[in-house]
């Protein structure tokens, strides 16, 4: 955040975005919930060292839910019988690069990000009165792939998909062998350029 914070100071650019975010669960995270979360808000701060490159941080939320009736969930002791809501909760915290593809137009900007850092995931799974729940930190990365079109007065609408990987990390939920997570995010928002 220092080196952050000493870079603002000697440059003047900088590119700071406001998403609605929404997620799609693949992999053994479908497994479990494969329903898409259509809550989410993602805020990048990026700081531009030139034209093209940048740096900086991205903080974002997810939720993904799935409720269902009659289900027959089976354990390693038992079963049990009843309705069942699923839910995950995501919450990275992500350093990123980005480089900017500039064109002569200049209507259109695509980008490319790598994000790495850190992601704290709760996963709840509730069967009538019974809950488990589960949460921990993970580290990760994301590669991104987005589009600024670019307004005046240094607005641009954002588009963009991010693929996430949370590697595995403290406890498994329900006897699961690895705890990591995978999910995409598609974001859209408005993103301002001083």
């Amino acid at each position: 955040m220092l080196f952050f914070a000493g870079v603002s100071f000697s440059q003047q650019n900088y590119l700071t975005t406001f998403e609605y975010s929404t997620v799609f669960q693949t992999g053994k995270t479908a497994d479990y919930l494969s329903s898409p979360g259509w809550v989410g808000l993602s805020i990048n701060y990026t700081q531009m060292f030139n034209r093209n490159v940048g740096a900086g941080i991205t903080v974002a939320w997810n939720v993904a839910a799935k409720e269902e009736v009659n289900v027959l969930q089976e354990f390693s002791n038992g079963a049990v019988y009843g309705t069942q809501a699923r839910y995950l909760n995501y919450f990275p915290l992500l350093a990123n690069v980005t480089y900017f593809f500039h064109n002569k137009a200049n209507k259109v900007t695509p980008y490319l990000r790598l994000n790495a850092g850190t992601y704290y995931i709760a996963q709840r799974l509730t069967l009538g009165v019974y809950e488990m729940y589960n949460e921990n930190w993970h580290f990760g990365v994301a590669p991104e792939f987005g589009m600024n079109f670019n307004l005046q007065n240094g607005l641009a609408l954002t588009l963009n998909g991010k693929f996430n990987y949370a590697m595995d990390s403290g406890e498994r939920f329900n006897g699961d062998q690895t705890n990591d997570h995978m999910f995409f995010n598609v974001n859209l928002g408005i993103g301002y350029l001083k």
